[in-house]
């Protein structure tokens, strides 16, 4: 999860990507997908061979390394350091496409998040790392710089530009598809991430009707019946596309083995925000504009998914954790945080639903209208859907980390995907909470 006052915000040197996303807030969005049109790049250019060998080696290692039976557990651990001392120095300037700069990206997060958490989580150590050597962090630096966002892992490396179809000739759903890298790359990794990706596929008609729906109440100049069929009819497809949501979500963490996330996946994707586990940060070596200071970062989390936040930002839902949602936008592509801005920038429907005005631009509606009553049903349903879809989030949460949680040692440091410490209950609560006061 992301604290309202994450320290990478305040961080000087972190101050690109926050210049960035000031700017962004006055783009106007020229992809209306949050998705891109192609499916992510599976392999770099031939000069990076041994990044992509380290990667296909690194979650072999990793297996064994984690299991406790394992007899090669120490030498396996000492392999995969030595895989990642190893790693040549190269230059970012062959990296010409964004999908290669993607591509480079999640496999250097991947190596500087097993760097740092592999002594850790396999009990080597007690502590994880608190370095990240010059030749994972000076790239992974210079591209999140190009990519203007961290340098760590965060959703849409793992969830975005991290899938590839089994079958081409097939429609794109979860059981078409796999990974292309990870830590342990186990069923639990594997459905855990696409399951995000598969949301956002899901998601995609909800954010059109949305678009459109703002687009009509732009150009809108008064209000007559097929006005106001045209609103619940793009509200229906919004709801649609959150029972979508709900259902997959549903079906696949039913599925998921919980002690295999929770004991072998989860500590892997763990950002270095948190400062009782790292008091100093991380240093990133080589890294001249840290200056050798250690660096506090948030990994993957809910509030970096960009479905939800559109919806929120569409329905004007601000819950206690809208503050997290802005602030996990640092961790986002520009592409998505265009559209949520456009989406929360643009008229309200529920001003319009309510007050009947947009803008200094007031409209006579009969309440009692039926088409009027209709847009009302349907709005009504888009929250409640999308209470339902956090509700259930709060049992996968509860399932998947409160219960384990409570199962570790007391005084043992436990840590949420996103790295913060664990409150997430309490967050979930309070924005479950607050959807019950958002119909209309």
């Amino acid at each position: 999860m992301i604290s309202s006052n994450p320290s990478s915000l305040t961080n000087p040197n972190f101050n690109v990507c926050s210049e960035n996303f000031n700017l962004l807030n006055k783009v106007v969005i020229t992809k209306q997908s949050l998705l891109h049109q192609e499916n992510p790049l599976e392999r770099l250019p031939h000069q990076y061979i041994y990044w992509e060998n380290t990667a296909d080696l690194l979650p072999k290692l990793i297996s064994q390394i984690i299991d406790e039976k394992s007899p090669d557990k120490v030498s396996r651990y000492f392999d995969a350091r030595k895989l990642l001392e190893n790693l040549p120095k190269y230059e970012i300037n062959n990296l010409k496409t964004e999908k290669e700069r993607c591509r480079a990206i999640l496999l250097l997060g991947i190596f500087a998040h097993t760097w740092v958490w592999l002594p850790y989580v396999s009990g080597m150590s007690d502590r994880p790392e608190y370095f990240i050597p010059e030749q994972i962090s000076v790239p992974l630096y210079q591209l999140s710089e190009i990519l203007a966002r961290p340098p760590v892992l965060t959703n849409s490396d793992l969830f975005d530009y991290n899938w590839k179809q089994n079958n081409l000739n097939e429609e794109v759903n979860i059981g078409n598809l796999d990974i292309l890298n990870g830590f342990i790359k186990n069923d639990a990794e594997k459905y855990f991430y696409l399951i995000y990706f598969v949301m956002t596929l899901k998601g995609e008609p909800a954010i059109q009707a949305m678009l459109k729906i703002q687009k009509a109440l732009k150009e809108i100049s008064f209000v007559n019946d097929l006005f106001l069929l045209y609103i619940q009819e793009h509200l229906d497809i919004i709801e649609r596309a959150l029972q979508e949501i709900k259902t997959n979500l549903a079906q696949v963490f039913s599925t998921i083995n919980k002690q295999d996330w929770f004991n072998k996946v989860r500590g892997f994707s763990v950002g270095w925000n948190n400062k009782d586990m790292f008091p100093n940060g991380v240093v990133y070596e080589g890294v001249k504009a840290y200056n050798n200071q250690g660096q506090f970062f948030y990994g993957p989390s809910g509030f970096q998914y960009s479905v939800f936040q559109c919806v929120d930002a569409f329905l004007d839902i601000k819950h206690q954790a809208y503050i997290n949602q802005v602030d996990a936008r640092l961790y986002m592509p520009s592409h998505q945080i265009n559209i949520i801005n456009a989406i929360e920038n643009s008229p309200k429907l529920r001003t319009f639903l309510t007050e009947f005005r947009i803008g200094d631009q007031d409209f006579s509606i009969d309440v009692n209208n039926k088409n009027y009553q209709s847009a009302i049903a349907s709005y009504n349903n888009c929250v409640r859907q999308l209470r339902n879809i956090r509700a259930l989030h709060f049992g996968v949460a509860s399932k998947y980390l409160t219960q384990m949680i409570l199962k570790e040692l007391e005084d043992k440091i436990i840590l949420t995907t996103g790295g913060q410490q664990n409150n997430h209950e309490h967050l979930l609560k309070g924005m479950i909470a607050h959807h019950n006061t958002q119909t209309i």
